[in-house]
């Protein structure tokens, strides 16, 4: 790729049992997030890789540790720790790549950000 961007990020550090309020407690081995109304979600088990082109497009998944996709054949939400401090969900097709840019899910229009965050929902 000549002209972009190539950025990844990687949480470290152990947040088993850490708990975000308003948000819910991070499970005792570090996978799943138990939301404060008592649903589930991963956590991100890998690093974030989000590539930038000179032209605006872009896209992004989350990788593991041998630099593969992970991809589960379903849409997923994964949480990662941000600089900020705040846990974000990051959504992903079942290809592993992040949603991005206007998608329709439940008769609902979405709006997700280059790193599948969600940004607005009508």
């Amino acid at each position: 790729m000549s002209g972009g961007t190539v950025t990844f990020k990687k949480a470290s550090g152990n947040l088993a049992g850490a708990s975000f309020k308003g948000v819910g407690q991070i499970s005792a081995d570090g996978t799943m997030l138990v939301k404060e109304d008592g649903t589930t979600a991963k956590m991100a088990t890998g690093m974030l890789l989000s590539i930038q082109s000179d032209d605006g497009n872009s896209m992004g998944c989350f990788v593991d540790a041998t630099g593969n996709i992970i991809a589960t054949g379903s849409y997923e939400v994964y949480y990662m720790l941000g600089t900020d401090g705040k846990l974000h969900a990051h959504f992903v097709n079942p290809n592993g790549y992040f949603l991005k840019g206007v998608q329709t899910i439940n008769g609902q229009i979405v709006t997700f950000n280059a790193e599948g965050e969600m940004v607005g929902v009508q």
